[in-house]
């Protein structure tokens, strides 16, 4: 049976390259700006939607690859096609690099304008607490001294002195 085997591959791996072709599959082993995971026909559709400015990261994902596995495929086919400039690609990449930054500064100077407000309204919350305890605190003590008063001039009262 192994001979039987052994006879078979060979003669599969001697008509490989052919029955790959006529699968309409890629040759064996690495190809340079070939995925698996993203067909050649839509390299063009994702270069357009690259160009159209929605982020390749995003189109990875869709497509279940990498970031890099995408930005290699879009860098092949463009040098087929004698589109590639690197000069370009590096400022488009270095542009978007820098919206994204200031995007950021963006959500962070929001979120930093929240969190501001937020602890002036803490802020003042605990003034209004505070006030309410020492006006508590005032009133007690009113009471105590108006009962301490009162239980004085019982006391005096009753001894036959004179009260104030």
């Amino acid at each position: 049976m192994g001979e039987v085997r052994d006879e078979l591959r060979k003669a599969v791996e001697g008509r490989l390259p052919e029955l790959l072709d006529a699968a309409g599959l890629p040759p064996e082993g690495f190809v340079s700006g070939y995925s698996s995971k993203i067909p050649p026909g839509d390299v063009d559709e994702i270069i357009d939607r690259v160009r159209a400015g929605e982020k390749s990261k995003h189109i990875a994902a869709e497509f279940g690859c990498s970031p890099r596995t995408m930005n290699r495929v879009i860098a092949h086919r463009l040098h087929e096609r004698g589109e590639y400039d690197a000069v370009g690609w590096a400022e488009r990449k270095s542009e978007r690099r820098r919206e994204g930054w200031e995007h950021m500064k963006e959500v962070w100077a929001y979120r930093d304008a929240k969190a501001q407000e937020a602890a002036q309204a803490a802020a003042e919350q605990q003034e209004r607490l505070e006030a309410a305890e020492r006006e508590q605190r005032r009133l007690r003590a009113e009471a105590r001294r108006e009962s301490h008063d009162a239980r004085r001039a019982a006391i005096l009262r009753a001894q036959g002195l004179p009260t104030r």
